[in-house]
């Protein structure tokens, strides 16, 4: 299906989901995969979990280095707590994402 596509559920670059080893909460980072290296603004929105086991971020104002990587979104919550049946819920939406410019003197 297209990358575009509604009604497909599936990511094509899934976020990355890291369960911190130190105290089990949940950071949650973007890989930006495009060739250019150019730091980028995002903004985006993401919800973990489901029904009772959810955490929504909000908006989110991030940026990515010249690598694609994010300084990314850290949760309070921990990752054993938005499992249920053995998988965890993600709802990715991307709000904006510009480059940004730099200036040469």
């Amino acid at each position: 299906k297209d990358v575009h596509d509604p009604d497909d559920t599936s990511l094509k670059h899934p976020p990355t989901v890291v369960d911190n080893d130190e105290d089990g909460r949940v950071s949650v980072y973007l890989n930006r995969c495009t060739g250019f290296d150019h730091q980028c603004r995002v903004r985006y929105s993401l919800v973990l979990g489901d029904g009772p086991r959810r955490v929504d971020s909000g908006p989110v104002d991030d940026v990515s280095d010249s690598d694609g990587k994010s300084y990314g979104w850290h949760t309070t919550a921990r990752f054993q707590d938005l499992v249920y049946k053995g998988a965890v819920r993600v709802h990715l939406e991307m709000l904006m994402a510009n480059t940004l410019s730099e200036v040469v003197s």
